[in-house]
């Protein structure tokens, strides 16, 4: 439940506002095909300064990534690999 007054601030709000500081450390985007809020992992990732990836998984809403097995398996998979050479 969104308290109104608190909402207003939440859609104001932009966490990729100052991507630019986290360069030059590798960031990993995860997005799903059908996520209603994919526009804004794209404008973060277009944003963000070399080393980045970019990493979709087929079908998934953004709940899915968060609720299906089968989508999170594939995004903790992702995320060993990434880790696995980026750190």
């Amino acid at each position: 439940m969104f308290v109104f007054t608190d909402f207003a601030r939440l859609m104001d709000f932009n966490c990729y506002a100052r991507i630019e500081d986290i360069a030059p450390r590798p960031v990993l985007f995860i997005v799903g095909t059908e996520a209603a809020t994919k526009f804004m992992s794209k404008s973060g990732f277009d944003e963000a300064a070399q080393p980045r990836e970019w990493f979709e998984i087929p079908g998934a809403t953004h709940h899915r990534l968060y609720d299906d097995e089968a989508a999170v398996g594939k995004a903790l998979a992702k995320l060993e690999e990434f880790f696995g050479h980026s750190l």
